[in-house]
C-alpha cells in the first residue's frame, strides 16, 4: 500500500502511515539505519510481541529506530529529540536489539560506525565514490 506524504514533516509522515495501516500488529522503521540485517529486524520485532508498546532505542540510547504495537492505535508516534525518552513515557517498553537496528544516521560520525557495522551494497557504493571524488 502506498500513502502519500503529507508534507507536515516526520511525526504526520508517520502518523499518516499509522493511520493507513490495517489493524493488527504494527511498526514503524525509520529509514536511516544502513547498516540493518533482516535477522536483527526479524529479532526485534519478534521480542517485541510480548508487549502492547515496544521501542529501539538508537545508539546513543536517546532517539527511536523502531516502533511497534500490537495494533496500529497502539502506537504513540513521539520522533525527534528525545524520542526515546517520550516514547517510554508513553508506554512503550525499551528493546534490546543488535547494533545494526540501533545505530542510525544523523550525523557524518553516525555514518562512519554504520559502514564500520556493515552497510549494503548500495550505501557501500556511495561511500566509495564520496571517498574518491574527496581524494
Amino acid at each position: 500500500m502506498h500513502v502519500d506524504d503529507p508534507g507536515l514533516g516526520l511525526r504526520a509522515a508517520v502518523q499518516t502511515g499509522i493511520d493507513a495501516a490495517p489493524d493488527g500488529p504494527c511498526a514503524v522503521l525509520l529509514g536511516d539505519v544502513p547498516a540493518l540485517r533482516p535477522a536483527d529486524l526479524e529479532a526485534a520485532l519478534a521480542d517485541a510481541t510480548e508487549h502492547e508498546r515496544a521501542l529501539v532505542p538508537d545508539a546513543d540510547g536517546t532517539g527511536t529506530t523502531l516502533l511497534t504495537g500490537r495494533t496500529p492505535g497502539s502506537l504513540r508516534p513521539r520522533f525527534g529529540p528525545g524520542s526515546a525518552e517520550a516514547h517510554a513515557a508513553e508506554g512503550h517498553v525499551r528493546l534490546g536489539a543488535e547494533p545494526s537496528l540501533r545505530r542510525d544516521v544523523d550525523t557524518a560520525a553516525d555514518l562512519d560506525d554504520a559502514a564500520a557495522l556493515g552497510v549494503g551494497p548500495r550505501t557501500a557504493a556511495f561511500l566509495v565514490a564520496t571517498a574518491e571524488r574527496a581524494s
